[in-house]
C-alpha cells in the first residue's frame, strides 16, 4: 500500500514537470512565433518618363514615418501577389490596376533590428502612361498625395523607405536594369 502511494507521487511529480516543461517550450515557441518575418509587397508603378507614384508615410512612432514609399502592404492569406498589389493600390490609391500588366520584379530580406523590423518584401511593377490612371490618396491619415517623382532622382533621397535601400542594393537604381528586365527599350 505504501508503495503504491509513493508510486503516485511519483508520477505526479514527474507529470507536472512535463508540464512544467512542456509551458516552458510552449512560451518559447510563442516568442520565436512573434520574431518571424511578415510578408509584405510594395508596387513599382512607373510611366513613360521613368518617373514613380509615391508617397510618404504618416505614421508617427512606427517604422518608416515620412518616408518615401510605394503603394502596398501586407499579404493577405490565400491572395496571391498580383490580387494583393490590385487590393492595395485601390485601398491606397483608388484605382484598379489591370492583372494582366502587372509583373513580378524581385524580393527582398529586410531587416532593421533596431526596430524589431523583419520583412519579405516582394516588389511587383507595372509600366502606365502618366495620365491613364487617376491615382489619389484614399488614404492621407497614412499618407501625403501620390507623386510622379524620376526614379533617378528618387532612388538617391535620404529618408527613403526600407525596400528602396534594398532595391539600391540589388542594383535596381540602374533605370536600365528596370527597363531591360520588363523590355522597356
Amino acid at each position: 500500500m505504501l508503495t503504491q502511494a509513493t508510486d503516485n507521487i511519483d508520477i505526479e511529480q514527474d507529470q507536472s514537470k512535463l508540464e512544467a516543461r512542456y509551458q516552458a517550450k510552449k512560451i518559447v515557441k510563442t516568442d520565436q512565433a512573434s520574431k518571424r518575418p511578415s510578408v509584405g509587397f510594395g508596387i513599382m508603378i512607373m510611366n513613360e518618363f521613368d518617373e514613380v507614384l509615391v508617397s510618404q508615410r504618416l505614421e508617427p512612432g512606427k517604422v518608416g514615418h515620412l518616408k518615401w514609399q510605394f503603394p502596398g502592404g501586407h499579404l493577405e492569406y490565400a491572395e496571391t501577389f498580383e490580387q494583393g498589389t490590385i487590393r492595395e493600390v485601390e485601398e491606397e490609391a483608388g484605382v484598379v490596376l489591370p492583372s494582366e500588366r502587372i509583373k513580378y520584379m524581385t524580393t527582398l530580406n529586410m531587416i532593421e533590428e533596431e526596430y524589431s523590423y523583419h520583412y519579405i518584401g516582394i516588389i511587383m511593377f507595372i509600366s502606365v502612361k502618366k495620365q491613364e490612371f487617376p491615382f489619389f490618396n484614399n488614404e492621407p491619415e497614412k499618407q501625403t498625395d501620390w507623386e510622379w517623382i524620376a526614379w533617378e532622382k528618387l532612388i538617391h533621397f535620404r529618408n527613403l523607405f526600407t525596400p528602396f535601400k534594398h532595391l539600391r542594393d540589388q542594383g535596381y537604381a540602374d533605370i536600365n536594369k528596370i527597363k531591360s528586365q520588363f523590355g522597356l527599350f
